[in-house]
């Protein structure tokens, strides 16, 4: 892919003009189901496509819901959990945002201790992201169904595309906890399944990308470090509380 049909898909140039609409694919909608110690129900964020800062008190879930947007979008090799809050590397993991690892317990006789997960094996995790494309009126939904039927290693996981409005209480509900038939739901419903992440790419950037020109690419999240002392300028926004 050459430079300039990158920077034209990956943009955060803003249109100059007033009243002209925003460039690129934004994300409007962010909902979690069993991820992390986001456990037992869906987590729905709201950015209606704006610039959106994302603060909270230690331990409140901020680097969790940047994880998680990471998982969506990012290839897992090039994934590090936890960088926005500057943790050594893997501190935290796929299976343990997946299981829902929360703390550690010794064993009786305290030679070796193990993380106690919020979740049972199979239990079905979603992260699903809607965007939206105001210059070309488009709207996407990339959603990612994981799970692991074991205590270690990588969870098994699918990626879903449709070119319409989703969500995980109307389209990733009412069929157990069997991931081949949520598969077959989201097929009859029109949403394209990619087994591999390559092909998902591929569907993504057929989807988001439709001419060379700005303002028509998809506009990436970014993490940011922790605010620091009490004296850091954006203290005084930062909000306190449950996750």
């Amino acid at each position: 892919m050459s430079t300039d049909v990158q920077d034209s898909l990956f943009t955060l140039e803003e249109q100059a003009h007033d009243g002209a609409l925003p460039p690129g694919f934004r994300l409007q909608r962010l909902e979690l189901l069993n991820w992390g110690t986001f456990h037992g129900g869906v987590r729905t964020f709201r950015l209606d496509g704006a610039n959106s800062l994302l603060t909270g008190d230690i331990g409140s879930g901020k680097s969790t819901v940047v994880d998680a947007i990471t998982t969506l979008l990012l290839p897992a090799n090039r994934i590090e959990y936890n960088k926005a809050a500057g943790a050594q590397k893997r501190e935290r993991t796929l299976m343990s945002y997946v299981r829902g690892f929360h703390k550690s317990t010794r064993s009786t006789g305290g030679e070796y201790s193990k993380p106690v997960a919020l979740r049972a094996p199979g239990t079905l995790t979603v992260v699903l992201g809607v965007f939206h494309n105001d210059v070309v009126d488009k709207t996407i939904t990339l959603g990612i169904t994981l799970w692991t039927m074991q205590e270690a290693g990588q969870p098994t996981r699918f990626y879903s595309l449709a070119e319409t409005e989703q969500s995980i209480a109307e389209d990733f509900s009412n069929f157990g906890q069997d991931p081949a038939k949520l598969k077959k739901k989201l097929r009859a419903a029109g949403g394209e399944r990619p087994r591999y992440l390559r092909p998902l790419r591929c569907g993504l950037q057929a989807a988001l990308w439709h001419q060379r020109q700005p303002g028509h690419g998809f506009v990436p999240p970014h993490g940011f470090h922790e605010a620091g002392g009490e004296h850091h300028p954006l203290r005084p926004h930062q909000h306190v509380g449950g996750r």
